[in-house]
């Protein structure tokens, strides 16, 4: 009995931290946007780069509010205005290819380019990719797992053909959330493991917490131990970056139970 209590507790712990990681939306610092906007403006890629570099968690966001944002017009807006959305484009371009010198990665102009190519039935999918994942965590709060796993994978069978990396990884983190529910701990690790590793390299490092905290557990239950350490301590220091205290506190006692 108390193995089965401390079990629907992990359990229930678990469910709380995915749920929140389903819902996790991130704007950018208000100051880091405008000086952003003054040094595109200036074409000054240089300053662009040490400003990610400064301020890594807001950069996707930072890029992310001109493709959101010039989407959002062309769905509202009858009249368009061609030239402010061309900037609006242009804009995001030149933040993703900083990005991407700045983190050595590829992923931001891949994601960016990939939003601004997509035709008009591209759009629509992207957004039924979100409502998908809207319907994954509706399902999960009623307890529907089946249901959310089914709704999660649809978020990523639309996002992954559009280049959506962001969908792509909140997808996986619905799947872990679900499959992890269901009870197939493995599954839900992989799920988990794939939507940190985007998260990791879109810089959006509460989401990519989140899944460290759900892999250290998983991975604990699967007596991977010298996964588990690494994780873990992997998760401190960016616990500590992000000023998380009680993850950080979290991940050293999963740490000091294995040690």
């Amino acid at each position: 009995m108390t193995v089965y209590i401390s079990t629907l507790r992990l359990l229930c712990a678990s469910l709380a931290i995915s749920l929140s990681l389903i819902a996790y939306k991130v704007v950018p610092a208000q100051e880091t946007k405008l000086t952003f906007e003054r040094l595109v403006k200036d074409q000054a890629n240089a300053e662009i780069i040490k400003l990610w570099t400064e301020h890594p968690y807001d950069t996707l966001p930072t890029i992310d509010s001109y493709l959101e944002g010039s989407l959002k017009i062309i769905e509202t807006t009858p009249q368009l205005d061609p030239v402010a959305i061309r900037d609006m484009h242009a804009n995001a371009m030149a933040g993703a290819q900083a990005a991407d010198e700045a983190f050595g990665t590829i992923i931001f102009s891949e994601y960016a380019s990939s939003f601004i190519g997509w035709n008009r039935n591209q759009q629509r999918q992207f957004r039924a990719g979100q409502k998908a994942h809207g319907d994954a965590k509706t399902a999960m709060q009623a307890k529907r797992f089946d249901a959310a796993l089914t709704a999660a994978q649809e978020c990523i069978d639309k996002a992954q053909p559009l280049g959506d990396w962001w969908g792509m990884a909140m997808g996986y983190s619905a799947v872990g959330t679900a499959q992890n529910a269901l009870g197939n701990q493995e599954e839900a690790l992989t799920a988990f493991t794939l939507s940190r590793s985007i998260y990791h390299d879109l810089r959006l490092g509460r989401a990519e917490l989140n899944c460290v905290l759900e892999m250290a557990g998983l991975l604990k239950q699967a007596k991977s131990l010298a996964r588990t350490k690494i994780t873990c301590r992997q998760g401190m220091t960016l616990a500590e970056k992000l000023g998380d205290n009680a993850a950080k506190a979290k991940l050293s006692q999963i740490l000091s139970q294995l040690e």
